[in-house]
């Protein structure tokens, strides 16, 4: 029995095999395997026409019934999908199957040649089911023999390549088309291969290309011929003559044949239609005539590219009678180039029963006469010369009438004659200069050539002279590159021209220059590497370099094999690049270049250097000294011993450097001596010294060195005790200044809080002594967190008594006194600070003083503490009203009020609680309720509103906001705190809401008295709070809304974090002229008065309140406002 055989190639992916052969005509069964029964399956191909050949398309194994019409090996290709029970495709598998004709094919099983014979033959399967096919076989080719595509079009060429074993085949495509030839190499695979037609002139050419395939590793090669056929579909022009009657409208018997939209213009004397261009066909308007005439009508037709110019006669029929006479003139419209000759005009009289006739010539409009000149000594008078003019700037028309008069009977005829003079086309020559290289190929060189009215013309060209040029009567001639040259640079020199029939050549000929360059072949190029180098050194040139002499204008180019970041830049005037050593690494790393030199035109580019560059680590120092070294006066000079180690053990040069180099024998080594003081009259001197230590590979390292000095003398503390304590001058106001009377202990100033006090010096001793003490003149206090300073100008006062103070304040900087056994001496610090321009924040310094005992000075400090508050403004409330005020410390006027600080209440991600103190310098007990809201302030179009839908804008703080107490009641003169913390975690965002203060006077509130009725019974005040995320400054944006002498109008706008603190308008010159308080949530509108009146640019500088955000940067405003 006999079995269609099924070859199978390798197993693909779900269950199915890759690929199958089979013959023409039979049925065979594709064998996957069934994943699960939940699954379904789905087989497609890219030719829907091919799923005929299975018997289920939803099978996990269908039947393949093979077409029976193949007269060559036939490819057919599906894809099986594998769904699950939710419609997803959870596999999917590609089955190839190759349909061999079912008669004269051959397979190679086993090693044995089998023929096909009928519809089934009989092969034997090796032991593993799959046929081993010969690679040796002669791979089949077949190409679509002919094809056809227009005239520089892309041209896809259809050919199919198999072989027998299943393998994929290589290609190759060759073809001579002149001027162009390609030998491409399509590589192995599928064959995709498309061309661009040539274009033509003519209307077909035939070209050829052959296409080779082979088997990857066998020798075997066929090829098929294809025959592309490029016609030419240029548009088409057609016309035939037309026979009419007078006096009617006639259809142009003209057509066009263009795949282009085409525009239409006639032209005929006398004018059959509207002048103009028409983009459809128009309608003949036929004359009246008194005989039958003709008519010569010129067609243009203008498509995309070219224009179409055909000629067409339209014969007139007289059907209301012929006249008595009539005129035939040659010509009766002709078209001339200017500059043609002149010719004559032939006119006779037609069935005149005389000759006796009188002609007369006349000229149309604005037609010159002179160029016309009747023949006056011929027998017929009706000739007449036109003198063609030598120079039109335009086509220009020339319209004459001719007229034969019989005098005897009464009658004239006339014709009216027309000459059209077209101006010849100006000729315009453009070419490209070419270069080459000895020994390049022939160069094509490149002109074209153009008209002033766009018209088809045929040139011919002249190149002068013809030395090394193909043909120097075409447009692109080659140029035959010469072998070699003696000169670097040689220039061949052509002039061009181009003309044409009805046409003036270009004034001067075009210049066409080809630079030969000489070629010195290729550069060498050598390079050294690797090269090592430690992070941070300073820039490395690579040592590349190439032989002599080197060429000018050379150009480097590299390639990064392999590091971080490209760090080659160009060396300067043609050196090799430079590579920037990074500052750091951690572990040595390598970078690796591909380096190229080239010097254009007359070398090739040199073959690849790789240079490779290795980064080593720079090592880490460790420097040990002694912290701390004592040494007595008078001992001789002492070392001070320090030593280094690094962290790679290198061998390195150590640099040393000391500072100050004071009594040191070498401030450049690692151990110096320290000359010893002979004497001295301190206790005790201490010398600081800074150490430091470097390589040229290692990074430097510092360490501090203290040399104390001890006096072997009696120390005052042995014979005296001395204490000190603190001079506090309180919380201040930013204004004024604050002085403190040392004897009295009476401050000045507008002081916030605190409790001020003198600082102190006690004197105790314990044997009679005389002691000496100076004052030095001035102390700096620094602000704890800003580069800003206060001075204190120091006073002093002195008292021989600790019990009872008599005050004895010291006009000068020093004092002396005698002390006996048991005494007690007091000095107390006061003095003076100027706050002006003080930024707010807590201030310190030391004032200093100098103690003498037994010729031994002893330096003593007395701490000092300031602290100046932020500018304070508070809510004076009572029965006149509500207002903002400085905070004055002033008296009071009978009204019932109120002081609450702070004016807003700003939070933040590091500061999430706020306190105000409210005062009561009234006479009467306030009751205050305090709540919170969601609110905030912001400038519209029409003035300021209460914006209180939190539904917009920034988020709502008041429902995170905790107060405790929720009531205070304040006695007269009484100071409480309210204190306000934000009890949830927020988002990074700005939130807005108002703290509502209540304010109601106890005495109105008590019932057995009658509320006075010019007054407020309760007074509501609400305090801004905003919260200001993260630590980044405000973006704000300003816009001056208007500008007097005294103040300016700004409207400050904000869309991310509000801003709380002041604005600052400053001068060209950074002089403050005014300031503002400013809070922006989201939209504000300040006036801020100016000191100065002048018209100069201003800037706004800004100053953050909010202890988390820094200022914003400043807005500088033109004067052009």
């Amino acid at each position: 029995m006999l079995f269609p055989i099924a070859a199978w190639g390798q197993s693909g992916s779900e269950g199915c095999h890759s690929s199958l052969r089979v013959m023409a005509g039979t049925s065979t069964l594709i064998d996957c395997a069934l994943q699960t029964e939940s699954y379904t399956y789905q087989w497609t191909s890219k030719n829907p026409s091919w799923l005929a050949y299975l018997h289920d398309v939803t099978a996990a194994s269908p039947y393949f019934h093979a077409p029976v019409d193949v007269d060559m090996p036939y490819q057919i290709e599906y894809r099986r999908l594998v769904i699950d029970d939710e419609g997803t495709v959870v596999g999917q598998g590609l089955i190839l199957i190759t349909v061999y004709q079912s008669s004269g094919e051959s397979v190679v099983l086993d090693g044995v040649q089998r023929s096909w014979s009928g519809s089934e033959a009989s092969i034997e399967i090796g032991s593993d089911g799959i046929s081993e096919l010969d690679v040796s076989e002669e791979p089949f080719l077949r190409c679509v023999p002919r094809i056809t595509v227009n005239s520089g079009e892309m041209a896809q060429i259809p050919c199919t390549g198999l072989h027998s074993s299943g393998g994929l085949l290589g290609y190759r495509v060759e073809l001579d088309w002149p001027p162009y030839n390609e030998t491409k190499s399509l590589g192995v695979g599928a064959f995709n291969y498309s061309v661009r037609a040539p274009a033509i002139q003519e209307v077909a050419s035939v070209r050829m290309l052959e296409v080779f395939a082979w088997v990857p590793g066998a020798e075997q090669e066929v090829s098929a011929l294809v025959e592309v056929h490029v016609v030419n579909r240029a548009p088409t022009l057609t016309c035939e003559d037309l026979v009419v009657d007078e006096a009617v409208d006639a259809t142009v018997p003209c057509s066009v044949e263009s795949e282009q939209a085409v525009q239409i213009q006639l032209i005929s004397q006398p004018a059959l239609v509207q002048p103009g261009i028409y983009d459809d066909w128009p309608r003949l308007v036929i004359p009246e005539i008194e005989r039958d005439t003709s008519f010569s009508v010129t067609v243009r037709a203008f498509a995309e590219d070219q224009v179409m110019e055909k000629a067409f006669t339209v014969i007139v029929q007289n059907t209301s009678g012929p006249a008595e006479f009539g005129i035939e003139c040659n010509p009766v419209h002709r078209e001339v180039y200017e500059g043609d000759p002149a010719f004559d005009i032939v006119c006779n009289a037609i069935d005149s029963p005389t000759d006796e006739l009188s002609w007369t010539w006349s000229a149309e409009g604005e037609t010159p006469l002179e160029l016309l000149e009747p023949d006056l000594t011929s027998e017929n008078l009706g000739t007449a010369t036109f003198s063609v003019p030598e120079e039109v700037t335009q086509d220009t028309f020339y319209g004459y009438t001719v007229t034969a008069t019989h005098a005897d009977a009464g009658t004239s005829n006339r014709v009216n004659i027309s000459i059209t003079v077209l101006e010849k086309p100006d000729i315009a020559v453009v070419c490209e200069d070419a270069q080459a290289r000895t020994g390049d190929p022939p160069l094509r060189l490149m002109c074209t050539a153009s008209n002033s009215k766009e018209i088809p013309l045929t040139y011919q060209w002249h190149w002068t002279p013809s030395a090394r040029l193909s043909d120097p009567a075409v447009a692109t001639p080659l140029f035959e590159v010469p072998a070699d040259q003696q000169e670097l640079i040689q220039e061949y020199v052509y002039e061009v021209t181009a003309s044409a029939e009805f046409a003036d050549p270009p004034a001067t000929p075009t210049r066409v220059v080809v630079t030969v360059l000489k070629n010195l072949g290729q550069l060498s190029l050598t390079c050294k590497s690797p090269i090592e180098v430690y992070a941070g050194s300073p820039e490395v040139p690579l040592e590349c370099s190439v032989p002599m002499p080197v060429p000018p204008d050379i150009a480097w180019t590299w390639e990064l094999l392999s590091g971080t970041e490209d760090l080659l830049v160009q060396g300067i005037g043609g050196a090799p690049p430079i590579f920037h050593t990074p500052a750091h690494i951690a572990s040595a790393t390598t970078w690796a270049y591909l380096l190229r030199v080239d010097a254009p035109p007359h070398y090739d580019i040199s073959e690849p250097q790789q240079v490779e560059i290795i980064v080593l680590a720079r090592p880490v120092l460790s420097l040990e000294c002694p912290q701390r070294v004592e040494v007595t006066v008078g001992q001789s000079p002492q070392p001070i011993s320090c030593s280094v180690t690094n962290d790679q053990d290198l061998d390195l040069a150590y640099q040393w450097r000391w500072t100050p180099p004071t009594r040191l024998s070498d401030a450049a080594v690692a151990s110096p001596l320290f000359e010893v003081p002979l004497r001295q009259r301190a206790v005790s001197i201490t010398y600081p010294y800074t150490v430091t230590v470097w390589s040229d590979l290692a990074d430097p390292v510092e360490a501090s060195v203290e040399v104390t000095v001890l006096n072997p003398a009696t120390l005052p503390s042995e014979a005296m005790e001395v204490t000190t304590s603190g001079l506090d001058l309180g919380v201040v106001a930013p204004r004024g200044q604050v002085a403190l009377d040392p004897a009295t202990q009476q401050i000045s100033g507008q002081i916030y809080e605190g409790s001020p006090n003198a600082g102190r010096m006690i004197l105790r001793v314990q044997d009679s002594v005389v002691v000496s003490l100076e004052q030095l003149p001035s102390v700096v206090l620094h602000h704890s967190e800003e580069d800003q300073t206060l001075t204190l100008v120091p006073e002093w006062a002195y008292s021989e008594s600790c019990v009872q103070f008599q005050a004895n304040t010291q006009a000068g900087q020093t004092l002396q006194s005698s002390l006996e056994p048991g005494d007690c001496h007091v000095i107390r610090i006061g003095g003076a600070v100027s706050l002006e321009g003080a930024a707010p924040g807590t201030y310190s310094g030391d004032a200093a003083m100098i103690l003498t005992l037994n010729e031994v000075e002893e330096i003593y400090t007395v701490p000092v503490m300031l602290t100046v508050g932020a500018a304070r403004h508070v809510v004076v409330l009572g029965p006149s009203g509500v207002r903002i005020e400085p905070d004055p410390g002033a008296t009071l006027y009978g009204e019932e009020r109120i002081h609450i600080w702070p004016q807003v209440a700003a939070f933040g991600p590091e500061h999430r609680r706020a306190t105000f103190e409210l005062h009561n310098p009234s006479l009467y007990p306030m009751e205050v309720e305090i709540s919170t809201e969601f609110g905030y302030r912001e400038h519209g179009d029409s003035g300021s509103i209460l914006v209180s839908d939190p539904g917009t804008g920034p988020g709502n703080l008041a429902t995170d906001l905790s107060v405790y107490p929720g009531v205070v009641l304040l006695l007269p003169g009484e100071t409480k705190q309210v204190q306000s913390a934000i009890s949830e975690s927020l988002e990074e965002r700005g939130y807005a809401g108002m703290f509502n203060f209540a304010v109601t006077p106890r005495s109105y509130i008590d019932q057995r008295r009658a509320p006075v009725p010019a007054a407020p019974a309760r007074i509501m005040f609400q305090v801004p709070a905003v919260y200001i995320p993260g630590s980044e400054p405000a973006p704000l944006r300003a816009q001056v809304e208007s500008q007097t002498e005294e103040a300016l109008i700004v409207v400050f706008e904000t869309d991310a974090a509000p801003f709380y603190g002041q604005v600052l308008v400053l001068d060209d010159e950074g002089r403050e002229v005014g300031r503002s308080d400013l809070l922006v949530v989201t939209r504000s509108r300040v006036r801020i008065a100016l000191d100065d009146s002048s018209q100069t640019p201003f800037r706004l500088s800004f100053v953050s309140n909010a202890p988390n955000q820094p200022s914003p940067a400043d807005v500088l405003l033109s004067d052009d406002l």
